[in-house]
């Protein structure tokens, strides 16, 4: 039996550590001092304005946990334990310091969102269930709740049977089998404080872990120092940019102004080999301007056909193209102009500065050319202007545009229908249809045959409104509101099933839950391996057929991870940088290598052995031309044959 006690003496006094920022949606940032063996599980952006929620303070010479804040939007939750805790008995002496909320405990945490609470609630005492955000009382008593009083309340779970008291009295006696194991910990939107807690742990489960015997184990192939003061965080772009055949990389730094990160500006660029060579820079570099909360405007392609790669982006209210080789610019044409737009009274108007920053850039195929040569543009939230090969504009259009656009020949008449949002465009910018009744934005958009049937569906994360899928005449056919969905990955995350899975995370509020789906929108899992965001990126490791989830390069929380949530890679403790992560093929054959970065430097991770095999899992991807922070991740099933 595993014996826990805690009481917040080892902690330090004052605010507990906290970011609520937008830099967790795809970079791995966790607190690392300070926490004890402590995890906040929530995360909400409206908290940046009142500040933490989590608080060491003294009393009577002895440090306490409080929760400071007043929050109706969202539960602030500190979390301890381990996943797979079954039997336990957990007893935390608590004090609530307010009445007008939900002051408690948790267990059998499992996500952010999906646990069970017993807490206090006006004057009443409840025990319920949270699924994703579906919240359930299953039982009450009035109890006349006295804010100058520590309460010791308890909790004993066996199996499915919960029993739980106050000061050693039995409260309440069930039976629930929604969750049967997950950590513990404290739940409170209203100020309450925290004195002791304890655990013991009677079983544990025991799940045999993923037999790793097939899968390659990761070697370094290469490192990478970054220049002083030249690193970014995820705003990197892959492409070929000198022609000899392997790829380089354009990092990008940018500076926020006047509306956080509505208006941002490219402010430098640097382009390195995989040597990790300097091949150009633009601009002055600041590790001030290094970090990034949204999109860029910014990819690498042969713009003007000449079979060279360009990079083109927006600085300084200009759509400039420059030599893939130098860095020089070889065009410049005016960004748009910007608009008034809103989509209601509390939203923001685009027309800030005279002219677009640019929010992210796009080519497409309208035109009905041999290649995507149309070039799409967009600004924040509310406006896109696409463009031909010559920058002659075709059309323009308003609405809530989301983040990232997708593109897709739907009709098949050579010509591409663009997904902006929630609209679907035709070539010619005529509407075709927009989803109505939706509150929030997309995130993240796939659009293919991910049933494998031939038929054409469309996988929206769509942030609060959740996670759907939507036919290509914009009928919602499944939805599961989950949270604030974030990344659709579309992948063979299991081999054994005759689709696609599609999988989500969620972010703002209750962070890190990982959904999987199959292509008609059947949950098939929902785990958690810890809350935050992440791009849960597809990666091609073994060729074998099965794609796993890239989590983070973190040595304790990273690594990849199968489609139940069981990690079947770890990376080595080698001092690699943990803030960013991609898969994609670099080197040797179509199995993808790993990179994690920062803004010091980049580690390269391949295989430790060569395919054996005749046929190579191959999968067919979004191309990189079209990259993003929010893009959908389509991964295709495809072989190569080796045997020939």
């Amino acid at each position: 039996m595993t014996h826990i006690d805690e009481d917040f003496q080892d902690l330090i006094i004052g605010a507990f550590p906290y970011d609520y920022s937008p830099l967790g949606e795809y970079h791995f940032v966790i607190p690392k001092k300070n926490m004890g063996n402590w995890i906040e599980a929530s995360k909400y952006y409206g908290w940046r304005q009142t500040g933490n929620c989590w608080n060491l303070i003294e009393e009577n010479g002895s440090k306490v946990m409080e929760q400071s804040s007043v929050s109706s939007s969202c539960l602030p939750i500190l979390v301890t334990g381990e996943y797979n805790w079954v039997n336990y008995r957990l007893e935390v002496e608590m004090r609530p310091l307010s009445r007008s909320g939900i002051t408690g405990i948790m267990f059998r945490y499992q996500t952010s969102s999906s646990f069970y609470v017993f807490y206090f609630e006006e004057n009443m005492v409840k025990l319920a269930s949270n699924n994703l955000g579906q919240w359930k009382v299953l039982d009450l008593k009035r109890f006349n709740v006295n804010g100058d009083k520590r309460y010791k309340m308890g909790i004993k779970v066996i199996n499915s049977h919960i029993s739980c008291s106050l000061d050693e009295k039995p409260v309440f006696a069930l039976n629930d089998e929604l969750f049967n194991k997950g950590k513990c910990g404290l739940i409170a939107n209203v100020p309450a404080r925290y004195y002791k807690l304890g655990v013991d742990v009677l079983s544990e489960d025991k799940v045999k872990a993923a037999s790793t015997d097939e899968i390659p184990k990761p070697v370094l192939w290469r490192k990478i120092q970054f220049a002083p003061g030249t690193g970014a965080g995820r705003s990197i772009r892959f492409g070929d940019l000198d022609g000899d055949g392997r790829l380089e990389f354009v990092l990008a730094q940018n500076m926020r102004r006047t509306m956080g990160d509505n208006f941002c500006l490219i402010s430098y660029m640097v382009a390195y080999d995989l040597d990790g060579n300097v091949l150009w820079e633009i601009g002055e570099p600041s590790i001030k301007h290094a970090l990034v909360t949204n999109d860029l405007p910014l990819q690498i392609y042969d713009v003007d056909g000449d079979g060279n790669n360009e990079v083109i982006c927006i600085r300084n209210f200009e759509i400039q193209i420059l030599d893939g080789k130098t860095g020089e610019i070889k065009r410049r044409l005016p960004a748009p102009y910007s608009k008034g737009t809103k989509r209601g009274n509390n939203d923001f108007s685009e027309d800030a500065y005279y002219r677009i920053n640019g929010d992210s850039i796009m080519f497409c195929n309208v035109s009905g050319n041999l290649k995507p040569e149309d070039i799409l543009i967009k600004d924040r939230y509310h406006n896109i202007w696409v463009y031909n090969k010559d920058f002659d504009l075709l059309w323009e259009a308003s609405c809530n545009t989301g983040h990232c656009p997708c593109a897709y020949d739907i009709d098949g008449d050579g010509k591409d229908e663009l997904l902006i949002g929630y609209t679907l465009f035709d070539e010619d910018g005529s509407k075709i249809w927009e989803i109505p009744g939706l509150k929030d934005h997309a995130d993240g958009i796939v659009i293919g045959p991910i049933g494998l049937d031939g038929d054409i569906k469309i996988a929206i994360a769509g942030g609060d409104d959740g996670i759907m899928i939507v036919d290509t005449n914009g009928n919602i056919l499944a939805r599961d509101e989950i949270g604030h969905a974030q990344t659709p990955s579309v992948a063979k995350f299991f081999p054994e099933l005759p689709d696609l899975q599609i999988c989500t995370i969620t972010f703002w509020r209750y962070p890190g839950a990982i959904c999987m789906y199959n292509s008609k929108g059947k949950r098939l899992s929902t785990f958690e391996i810890y809350p935050i965001g992440s791009p849960i990126i597809p990666t091609n490791w073994t060729g074998s057929g099965q794609e796993f989830i890239l989590f983070s390069g973190d040595v304790r929380y990273g690594g990849l991870f199968d489609g139940l949530g069981t990690r079947i890679l770890s990376f080595p403790d080698d001092g690699h940088p943990i803030l960013c992560c991609d898969a994609l093929n670099l080197i040797g054959d179509e199995r993808d290598e790993i990179v994690v970065w920062d803004t010091k430097g980049m580690y390269i991770y391949t295989q430790d052995g060569r395919f054996k095999g005749n046929k190579l899992y191959a999968p067919l991807r979004r191309p990189l031309y079209n990259d993003s922070n929010y893009k959908g991740l389509l991964s295709y099933p495809n072989y190569k044959d080796l045997s020939r």
